[in-house]
C-alpha cells in the first residue's frame, strides 16, 4: 500500500514539472481586402484572434458583420506547416516581404504542399502578424491589413508576390 501512495506522490510529481506550453491568447483588429486580378473588390472588418497551444498557432479571424466569412488558420511550430480548411501549405521562401509598419518580422512565402488545379495561391505569413495575403487561385487576392485606406500598400504587396 506504501508503495502504491510514493507512485501516486511521484505521479504528482511529474504532472507538475511537466513543461506543457503556456495557453495564450491575442486579440487584433484586421480589413480583409478583397482584390479581383487588380482592382479592389470588397473590404470587411475582421478581429484576428490568435491562440497558442500545444506547439499549434492557431490564427482565427472572425468577421464582423456575418460569421460566415470566418476564416481559420494552423501553424505547426515543429513542422513550420500552415494549414488552411484541407489543404498545408510549407515554406516556399524565407523573408519575401518586409514593411515594418505591419511587423518588425519578414513575411515568408507559403506555397501549397501538394498543389491542386485552381487550389490556392501562394501567401505571405509570419507568426507575429499572421496571414497578410493568401490567393484563392482564381485571380482574388485576399489581404489583411489595419488600415483600410491603403491602396498603395496593396499594390506593392500584389506587386511581390508575382515577382
Amino acid at each position: 500500500m506504501k508503495s502504491i501512495a510514493n507512485l501516486f506522490i511521484l505521479f504528482l510529481f511529474m504532472i507538475s514539472c511537466s513543461t506543457k506550453e503556456k495557453q495564450t491568447s491575442t486579440l487584433n483588429y484586421r480589413i480583409l481586402h478583397v482584390v479581383e486580378g487588380d482592382s479592389l473588390f470588397i473590404t470587411r472588418e475582421y478581429d484576428l484572434v490568435k491562440d497558442n497551444h500545444d506547439g499549434v498557432e492557431v490564427y482565427q479571424y472572425v468577421n464582423l458583420e456575418d460569421k460566415k466569412w470566418n476564416m481559420t488558420f494552423k501553424y505547426n511550430k515543429s513542422t513550420k506547416v500552415l494549414s488552411f480548411v484541407l489543404s498545408d501549405f510549407e515554406l516556399k521562401e524565407k523573408d519575401k516581404y518586409f514593411d515594418p509598419s505591419l511587423s518588425s518580422m519578414k513575411f515568408d512565402l507559403y506555397t501549397l504542399s501538394q498543389p491542386v488545379i485552381d487550389g490556392h495561391g501562394p501567401l505571405l505569413f509570419n507568426t507575429d502578424y499572421g496571414i497578410l495575403k493568401l490567393d484563392n487561385g482564381m485571380w482574388t487576392s485576399f489581404i489583411y491589413l489595419r488600415e483600410s485606406d491603403t491602396t498603395n500598400k496593396v499594390q506593392q504587396i500584389l506587386t511581390i508576390v508575382r515577382e
